[in-house]
């Protein structure tokens, strides 16, 4: 007989701290005004075809919707905080919607998933916006997506983290259980503080590739150790 028991793990619900505008899961918008675009997208340059479509999801207030745009690229921004939208380039179409509610009836030559949303504790939660990413997804297109590099994951422990621009970061909080990460962030500008609450799922290539798989998609890429791409069943 088998007396092993199941291992429980309790996500934690995303949540943030601080003045000003947060958002459902937890972001402040403050602080996400003042992250700078770091060329996030050029280790993508070679996988989004001059001119092609894309879908920016999770856009927040546009720091990468900005460069796509300049750099030719018809984006349909998706956000779930109005408040996050409002910064958003009105160059850009832009939805405020949950991504795995998203149901726009068209399809987009690139879906970008980016800041680890892939990493999402909740598994129905990742598959739901995986499905939701393949629903819009053209015949011959890509996902892109960005994950945590999971031996930085498995190894993070509460400390200073690099500052991004005047954003200077902390990890307060690093409790592992098992494939979770339950963490929190401070983040701190000129004076002021907010902190964001969240549960990571470490993802390692064959989990990323079961879940692509199972959304839909094939013919996993990995681009580095944080950025893949998958294209679609036919």
């Amino acid at each position: 007989m088998n007396n092993a028991r199941a291992v429980t793990t309790d996500i934690e619900r995303m949540r943030g701290e601080g003045p000003g505008a947060i958002t459902q899961d937890g972001c402040a918008v403050e602080v996400y005004l003042n992250l700078p675009y770091r060329d996030e997208l050029k280790v993508l340059a070679g996988h989004l075809p001059l001119g092609c479509s894309v879908l920016d999801l999770g856009c927040g207030p546009g720091r990468l919707t900005r460069r796509l745009l300049d750099n030719g690229h018809p984006v349909t921004a998706v956000d779930n905080s109005p408040d996050m939208l409002r910064h958003v380039p009105d160059a850009a179409t832009k939805v405020c919607c949950n991504i795995e509610h998203l149901s726009l009836g068209r399809k987009f030559d690139v879906v970008l998933l980016p800041s680890h949303l892939i990493n999402v504790g909740e598994e129905t939660l990742r598959q739901a916006q995986l499905l939701a990413c393949r629903r819009h997804v053209s015949s011959g297109g890509a996902l892109l997506f960005q994950r945590f590099d999971p031996q930085w994951l498995r190894a993070v422990e509460p400390g200073p983290f690099p500052s991004i621009g005047d954003v200077e970061i902390t990890i307060e909080r690093a409790v592992h259980q098992g494939m979770f990460v339950h963490m929190s962030v401070r983040y701190a500008l000129s004076g002021t503080e907010w902190r964001h609450h969240f549960t990571a799922r470490v993802l390692d290539d064959d989990d990323i590739a079961l879940a692509l798989n199972e959304a839909g998609f094939f013919s996993l890429t990995w681009i580095d150790a944080k950025w893949g791409k998958a294209t679609p069943h036919e």
